[in-house]
């Protein structure tokens, strides 16, 4: 299984094409998986009903910090989205609404990209893990608390 590679290993894979058969290989630098950006990816839904709540949060671009009154170097996850149905709908549920600006999450404050903060929802985080979060909400900071599905 390829996603199973160690991090600056590589992969040999045999192809096919024309009759033709021909082996390849592609080496992989160190920290390979880090810097894949998944938000794009149809999959990353899982990951967003598992590690967020169902919420679909997009770092903020520096023009956009400073009107927030927000640092360059700090999180600040603008929600494009907040699920509406089932184990989707848990960010909801728990108080998170579209427009939000989460400001800290589960202890973390630094910048991330979206791909990062899937990946720690994702691969740091299980079913019933309570996160606290800060948001900023028309300028006001709140703290809320959800239990991952």
């Amino acid at each position: 299984m390829h996603h199973m590679t160690a991090s600056g290993g590589s992969v040999k894979e045999t192809l096919k094409r024309g009759g033709e058969t021909r082996d390849v290989g592609l080496s992989l630098p160190d920290g390979w998986r880090k810097v894949s950006d998944i938000h794009w990816r149809v999959s990353s839904w899982e990951f967003r009903r598992m590690g967020l709540g169902g919420m679909k949060a997009e770092d903020m671009s520096d023009a956009d910090r400073r009107k927030a009154g927000l640092s360059t170097t700090q999180l600040a996850m603008h929600l494009a989205h907040v699920g509406q149905y089932g184990d989707h709908a848990v960010a909801k549920r728990a108080g998170f609404q579209k427009g939000d600006i989460i400001s800290a999450w589960d202890g973390l404050t630094d910048r991330m990209t979206e791909s990062e903060f899937l990946a720690y929802g994702a691969q740091q985080k299980k079913s019933g893990d309570l996160i606290k979060a800060t948001i900023l909400r028309g300028g006001k900071r709140m703290e809320l608390r959800m239990t991952l599905p």
